[in-house]
């Protein structure tokens, strides 16, 4: 399995476990939140937008708005760079 489908893995996992958590807890008033980054800016992400622009017959730009439909943000995000020495 590569990288980007082992990250979908866990996403989804964590995702379920958290609205099984909030099903189960909910009604004793606990509430559960799962934060997501949403979409991260890098490489990758402009090459599966431009091959999806490609595929689809529009522009890359039409793609960016498609894919942050779904994000609270309606942004992508900055990721932190490994070597940027912030921690």
């Amino acid at each position: 399995m590569d990288l980007p489908a082992k990250g979908l893995r866990v996403l989804v996992t964590v995702v379920g476990f958290t609205q099984s958590l909030a099903a189960e807890a909910g009604p004793d008033g606990v509430r559960v939140n799962c934060i997501q980054p949403g979409i991260v800016e890098g490489e990758r992400v402009e090459r599966i937008m431009a091959a999806k622009a490609e595929q689809l017959g529009v522009s890359k730009e039409e793609v960016r708005n498609r894919m942050v439909e779904g994000v609270a943000l309606c942004r992508k995000i900055r990721g932190q760079s490994p070597n940027s020495g912030d921690a």
